[in-house]
């Protein structure tokens, strides 16, 4: 289906993303592609960590695929497959950006206090915006 909306939308399939949607097929969040291990032995050893990552991103936001991934183990990527599975990621990916956010600020207000002031006007324009 997804490969179908690609093709109708005028989107050229580049082979190594459908390799690793087709990958990412068989695992789960029980058993995800471990991409140090499974990279290294089979799937595109030449491959770095930065277009490793460019392509899971690809797949997420061209492809619209719901690959979700953690750090923690069974640490790895998959395509959730149930909504129960799609929510534990959207929680997880959630968390990072508002922590670095926070992070950004917190060093902002320690550091430049009247750039900080900017950035939470910034924030408060950005939350209300419809």
């Amino acid at each position: 289906r997804t490969v179908w909306n690609l093709v109708k939308r005028g989107i050229v399939i580049q082979p190594q993303h459908f390799e690793l949607a087709a990958i990412l097929t068989r695992h789960s969040s029980a058993r995800p592609f471990q991409r140090e291990r499974e990279m290294l032995g089979h799937w595109r050893p030449d491959l770095s960590l930065r277009s490793f990552m460019g392509v899971i991103e690809d797949l997420r936001r061209v492809w619209l695929l719901p690959v979700a991934g953690r750090k923690e183990p069974p640490a790895g990527y998959w395509i959730a497959a149930d909504l129960e599975d799609f929510a534990e990621w959207v929680a997880r990916a959630r968390r990072a950006p508002i922590t670095q956010l926070a992070t950004i600020h917190r060093v902002a207000r320690a550091n430049f206090p009247a750039f900080a002031d900017q950035l939470e006007l910034e924030f408060r324009e950005e939350v209300t915006r419809p």
